[in-house]
């Protein structure tokens, strides 16, 4: 196969993965804003919404012993509210199709490959 030919491909894969990407993280998007309103937090200012991520994020990233505690009992109490609820639209694309952007990177650095090899064949 030449190479022009498996530039177009390659170039094409990015193009349908990177819609992929953009279609799964709207998706989650609005997984999350649906679950914001079945746990009753949608009343809530946008700060105090914000304040409580950046307070898990800041507890996650740490690794603070106290904080990991809070987290466990957290997880767990979303894991009793999530067995309780109704079934959201939780992702039901599998998640080998779930597309990672440095696999994204790694076909651009391909495609740039192949380009350099087809300028010079040229």
């Amino acid at each position: 196969m030449g190479a022009s030919v498996q530039l177009r491909q390659l170039e094409s894969r990015i193009s349908d993965l990177q819609n992929q990407h953009q279609r799964l993280h709207k998706e989650r998007q609005q997984e999350i804003a649906i679950l914001i309103s079945t746990i009753d937090l949608a009343h809530l200012d946008d700060k105090t919404l914000v304040g409580g991520l950046l307070f898990l994020k800041e507890k996650i990233t740490t690794q603070d012993p106290t904080g990991l505690a809070l987290l466990e009992a957290w997880y767990a109490a979303g894991e009793k509210f999530q067995r309780r609820a109704k079934p959201q639209t939780r992702s039901r694309i599998p998640l080998k199709e779930n597309i990672h952007p440095k696999k994204l990177q790694r076909l651009k650095q391909h495609i740039n490959r192949l380009k350099n090899t087809f300028e010079r064949e040229a």
